[in-house]
Order: structure tokens, then C-alpha cells, then sequence
């Protein structure tokens, strides 16, 4: 290891010009106390891309598009790392301030067992209200705003709190998150298509180790996608984490609850326009139907998501 690195920063790309320039800009202008290097891995990127790359000091591999797989093409990347971290980077997920890098290597200060550390994504500004209230509760949801949250499975009752809130303790995302190399080396991605970063938390959290988030080392984040896109984002997100982490009944839970969101969003385009106050009432509308109440069972979540998806495709 070159003496003085201490950080990798690791982006995977392809076709990514829309937001490459910004998020590059903002990793060469953190204010770190320790050196740092950039590592790329572009699986066979046809925009510009690569040109945009060449105007930064990266150390770029090119990868055939055939052989990206989410879990292997990182752990590819922690390979050619030459830093004690290794932070991930999505091509399109900008840091949020010239700290958040420092912000990421600080928790690991935490002590020895912390194995990973991940951290707040923001929505940027054109993103729809129902995403941006979903993202906005959830992160709330992984600890205070102003300081880090450490997650693990105690001894004892532990186990039982992990199995109950497992979505929110074991959660873990590679848009935003950086890994101590050492424990990657004894616990590497799974060779998964889809959720390998789910995979990865609960992999470090079985074996003991911490995961951590971060809040202050925060990316500007998210995506709107055209309806059909949106359904099938959500369809392909749940059945990854199905796959990767099986677990199959809160994998139920949440999808329903996609669905139900959809649909909502679908009515809305479809039959009252597309604008913001009327996303906002539509989400609303999703909220009340996904309702935590007793009455408001599992299956009744089901049976009015599938009803009302069938309404919606009778007027589109």
C-alpha cells in the first residue's frame, strides 16, 4: 500500500455524463486530513463518459458491459483499492459537502469492530413529492441528523430487536457508503446481480462487527422515473432483496406497499394531471392505505393495491 493513503473512493460507471462532472467535482474538492485516490471501474460506458473521466486524475479500469455484476464488479474495485477504506459512489449520487469524506473515515474512530459506515442521501430538486416524502421518513427513521448511529446485534435480546427491525438495522447502501478493507477481506460482496449492499450489512452484522450511519457524510440523491419505470424499479428491488437477504415476508410487506404507490401515482397522471399538489394528495391517499393500524392487515393492503392497479390500466 503507497504510504499516505488512507481512502479509496471507488465509482462504478456507465453511460453517466448526465451527472459525472458534478459528482467528480465534488469528490476532488474534499478538505480531508488524509490522502485519498480515486478508483473507476466503467463497464463499457458509449457516452461521454470516458471522456469525462480523462479530464480528472482517476485510476480507471474498463470492464466488457457482459461481466458488471453489482457484487463482484466491487469487490473488483476493493481489490485495486490502496487505501485502509474503501467508499462507494454511485455515478450519480454527489457528495453533499466538501467533508462528507471525512465525515465516512471518522466513524470508523467509533472503535475496531466498525466494519462499515454508510450516509444520508439527499433528493435533489426534481424529485417527485411521493419519493421525496419515502426517502426523507426512512432516513429519519436510521437515527438523529447531527451524529453517528452505530447498529449491531447486542448479545442477548439483541437478536430478537434485529429480527423485528430488520429493514432498518441491517440496511445498508453502496450509493453512499464506505467499508474497512480488512473485514471486506474476510467478508467480501456476495456475487449478487441485485442488493448486494443489503447483503453485505447483514453479512457484517452476523458475523459481530458495526455498521454505522453517518448523517453528516450525506450525497444529493434520487430518482424519478416515468411510471412503468417506477413499477418496475420497485418490482425489481424487492425481488432482489428477496433473493439476496430472504426475507420473504417483509419483502411481501414492502411490496404491497409499492404497489399501493404506484397505483396512486398512476391515478393521478392518468386521471387528475400531473402535478405537484396532486402527487402530494395522491401520496397521502398511499400513506392512509398503508396505515401501521390494526385493521389494516397485510392482505387488505394487498387486495386494495391489486384492485386499484387494475382500475388504473382500465382507464389508461
Amino acid at each position: 500500500m503507497p504510504e499516505g493513503i488512507l481512502a479509496s473512493v471507488a465509482l462504478l460507471t456507465f453511460n453517466g455524463e448526465k451527472y459525472l462532472n458534478e459528482v467528480l467535482e465534488a469528490v476532488f474538492s474534499q478538505k480531508t486530513a488524509f490522502a485519498s485516490e480515486v478508483v473507476v471501474i466503467d463497464s463499457g460506458s458509449t457516452d461521454r463518459t470516458l471522456e469525462i473521466l480523462a479530464s480528472y486524475p482517476v485510476r480507471l479500469h474498463r470492464i466488457p458491459n457482459s461481466e458488471f455484476n453489482h457484487g463482484e464488479t466491487r469487490n473488483l474495485a476493493a481489490r485495486m483499492a490502496r487505501g485502509q477504506f474503501v467508499a462507494y459512489l454511485t455515478q450519480d449520487a454527489t457528495p453533499a459537502n466538501d467533508q462528507w469524506l471525512q465525515h465516512l473515515i471518522d466513524a470508523f474512530e467509533i472503535g475496531p469492530k466498525v466494519a462499515a459506515v454508510y450516509g444520508l442521501h439527499i433528493p435533489r430538486p426534481d424529485c417527485d413529492p411521493p419519493t421525496r416524502r419515502d426517502s426523507m421518513e426512512f432516513f429519519a427513521a436510521m437515527g438523529p441528523a447531527d451524529q453517528p448511529t452505530v447498529r449491531s446485534i447486542a448479545e442477548g435480546e439483541g437478536r430478537q430487536e434485529y429480527q423485528r427491525n430488520e429493514g432498518i438495522i441491517g440496511f445498508y447502501s453502496d450509493v453512499n457508503s464506505c467499508l474497512r478493507k480488512s473485514v471486506w477481506e474476510k467478508i467480501p460482496y456476495r456475487p449478487l446481480d441485485y442488493a448486494e449492499d443489503q447483503a453485505f450489512g447483514r453479512d457484517i452484522l452476523e458475523a459481530g462487527y458495526w455498521k454505522v450511519y453517518e448523517p453528516r457524510a450525506a450525497v444529493i440523491h434520487s430518482h424519478t422515473f416515468p411510471l412503468h419505470n417506477y413499477f418496475q424499479r420497485q418490482f425489481d428491488e424487492y425481488r432482489g432483496l428477496r433473493r439476496s437477504i430472504g426475507t420473504g415476508k417483509i419483502v411481501v410487506e414492502f411490496f404491497s406497499v409499492a404497489i399501493s404507490r404506484s397505483v396512486c401515482r398512476y391515478l393521478s397522471v392518468k386521471a387528475l394531471g400531473c402535478s405537484a399538489r396532486i402527487f402530494a394528495a395522491s401520496d397521502n391517499l398511499c400513506a392512509a392505505w398503508n396505515s401501521p393500524s390494526a385493521a389494516m392487515t397485510l392482505e387488505r393492503r394487498s387486495r386494495s393495491a391489486s384492485a386499484c392497479f387494475a382500475i388504473a390500466r382500465c382507464i389508461s
